[in-house]
């Protein structure tokens, strides 16, 4: 069914304490004793019946957007007491385990291992534990109605944090409280050898897990701005659809780094002196608002595509502009509203996502929302040849068309409403507890009217299905400021949303329309432009530039130098002499405010608390 013509959909769903259909529980035992390693042992009780019965390992986890690993489980085996069991793959779906259950039996015994790679989601300190990695559950029935009785054993002398709430517990043991699927699966678990936890008010907190235990202080200043994150998030929403809320935060250079929306919690990850550096912290602060924002958008309400009945039924992700886009703008809104980021900082990222934005030959033949239907293949593609594909646009290209979204509203009421207006409508409500309210097209374009009437249909089709080769700047015009190129650098920190500095970048993307790392390498790059067009192309290894030896510093001398000049790039031992017909200089984008028009930007991030 298309967006169009799907029915309004206005009940909400409790996603809590719902029946049960198949008598009995759960009851999945996770010894995490080795998870240092990315080893996880997992021993559970299925109620069954008799004859071919069917598992399901989870595969539709909400914020993958796309199927999720089963590669990691190893060691799999059903037991009925004593007696090992047949099992057999389904032949078409990889997550589906067809058991033969003896007669008079109604429940079985399963045990097996989940490995993880190293750099993911553990480190000799850090673990993640997701629970969709540890449980196994009979086909067809709604994971609301699946409950989920749970405990786990710990590494001695680490802690954990979770959403869930705690029942008996020891040192090294913790059991849970019996809870629906839905609710066991999101709610995962940071544990570490290193542990913090900052309290940021009676029902908000952030646990730190990290490598060191200086990565794991945090500064007043930090704290402050978090709890300010808060309090703007709520005073944006007006309402909270959780009972407590936890960031589980992992800090570490080496693995564990993570970025995963959950109802009560999110898992945020960032490099070790994530909260230590004035950079981290501005990168960190990406993540934690954007993570946070998606409680209200994204789990409260949610796509009418994305909202399954249970993880084997596909998600579709047309609407994933407004899940994933509206929570990246919202986020970068409120890191600025809370401190997290300086005006500055805000409209130097602004700049910097528009510039990207535009230099995306994709345009001319995908749409924003085609690369939303497409997130499951688009997700994790190379980076090679990016720039033709287009990536999850969905994300950044939301930023400029929210804005714009937030101009016209401005715009047509005087500045008397804004999207503000919109978020506290469509995700406030009566709150106190999780549930999700599900959403089509015109649910937005409705309580978008009924904040300012407008043909806010034919806008949002026009920026997010048609092909546009050419990005919109209307909301940052109307909101008094334009985009320029100049030789100045920009002052933004690199280091997207993970709190880690990367290596100075050469420009050379906004120059030649191609990207060279330092050691020379080409990757992506647009053909069109001066390095594509001289015939220069991805995996070739630029090895000199006019006469000198390769390197980030020579590549910025001689774009300053104003003049073409000679690239010598190496491909499979062969070396070749490419000319460069560019001579515009060093380009770096930034925003430059437009006197002639109010600077509405600077209320936009303005602090809404009162």
């Amino acid at each position: 069914m298309s967006v169009e013509s799907a029915p309004m959909l206005s009940v909400c769903l409790p996603i809590l304490f719902a029946p049960v259909l198949q008598s009995g529980a759960l009851i999945v035992s996770v010894d995490a004793r080795e998870a240092r390693f990315g080893m996880v042992h997992i021993k559970e009780t299925i109620p069954v019946r008799p004859g071919k019965f069917t598992l399901s390992f989870p595969k539709w986890q909400p914020g993958g957007h796309r199927p999720g690993s089963i590669d990691g489980m190893v060691n799999l085996v059903f037991r009925a007491g004593s007696q090992t069991l047949t099992w057999r793959r389904d032949d078409v779906e990889m997550f589906h385990f067809v058991v033969d259950v003896p007669d008079n039996v109604t429940s079985i015994d399963a045990e097996f291992d989940d490995h993880a790679q190293p750099g993911t989601s553990f480190t000799p300190s850090i673990a993640r534990l997701g629970w969709q990695r540890c449980v196994l559950y009979p086909t067809g029935q709604k994971s609301d109605d699946v409950q989920v009785s749970a405990k786990v054993t710990l590494p001695m002398g680490w802690r954990m944090a979770t959403a869930l709430i705690k029942g008996p517990s020891t040192t090294d043991q913790v059991e849970f409280p019996t809870v629906s699927l839905t609710e066991f699966i999101d709610s995962p678990a940071l544990i570490g050898k290193n542990f913090n936890r900052v309290v940021l008010s009676p029902i908000e907190e952030i646990d730190i897990a990290g490598d060191n235990p200086a990565s794991i202080e945090m500064s007043d200043e930090a704290q402050n701005k978090c709890k300010q994150l808060v309090a703007e998030a709520n005073a944006l929403f007006g309402a909270k659809h959780y009972r407590k809320y936890d960031f589980l935060l992992s800090l570490s250079n080496v693995g564990a780094f993570a970025g995963l929306e959950h109802h009560e919690c999110s898992e945020d990850g960032g490099g070790a002196d994530a909260l230590t550096s004035p950079t981290g912290l501005f990168g960190l602060g990406d993540l934690l608002s954007h993570e946070y924002t998606h409680s209200w958008n994204g789990k409260y309400r949610r796509p009418a595509g994305l909202a399954t009945p249970d993880y084997d039924s596909p998600m579709k992700g047309e609407l994933l502009w407004v899940y994933e886009g509206l929570t990246q703008y919202l986020g970068k809104v409120l890191a600025a509203r809370s401190g997290l980021a300086t005006p500055d900082q805000f409209r130097e990222g602004l700049a910097r996502t528009t510039a990207n934005l535009e230099y995306q030959a994709g345009r001319n033949w995908r749409s924003v929302e085609d690369t939303a239907i497409s997130s499951q293949i688009l997700r994790n593609t190379a980076p090679i040849w990016g720039t033709e594909r287009r990536g999850q646009d969905y994300y950044e290209e939301a930023v400029p068309i929210w804005l714009e979204v937030d101009s016209v509203i401005r715009k047509q009421t005087n500045g008397q409403k804004s999207l503000d207006d919109f978020c506290k409508l469509f995700h406030g409500g009566q709150g106190g507890v999780p549930e999700i309210k599900p959403y089509t097209f015109e649910d937005i374009v409705s309580t978008l009217n009924t904040v300012c009437a407008y043909d806010w249909a034919s806008l949002l089709k026009l920026r997010i299905r048609a092909v546009q080769p050419l990005l919109t700047e209307v909301g940052i015009q109307n909101d008094g400021w334009k985009l320029v190129w100049s030789d100045l650098p920009s002052a933004l920190p690199r280091g997207a949303r993970r709190g880690v500095t990367a290596p100075a970048d050469n420009d050379a993307f906004f120059t030649l329309g191609a990207r060279i790392g330092a050691d020379g390498a080409v990757g992506d790059m647009i053909l069109t432009l001066p390095a594509g067009a001289a015939g220069i192309r991805p995996g070739m290894k630029i090895v000199g530039i006019n006469g000198l030896t390769f390197s980030n510093e020579n590549l910025l001398m001689v774009l300053g130098n104003k003049a073409e000049f000679d690239l010598v790039a190496d491909y499979g031992g062969e070396l070749k002499t490419f000319h460069i017909a560019y001579k515009d200089g060093l380009r770096y984008p930034h925003l430059q405010r437009d006197e002639s028009r109010p600077d509405v930007l600077s209320d936009v991030i303005k602090s809404a608390v009162h």
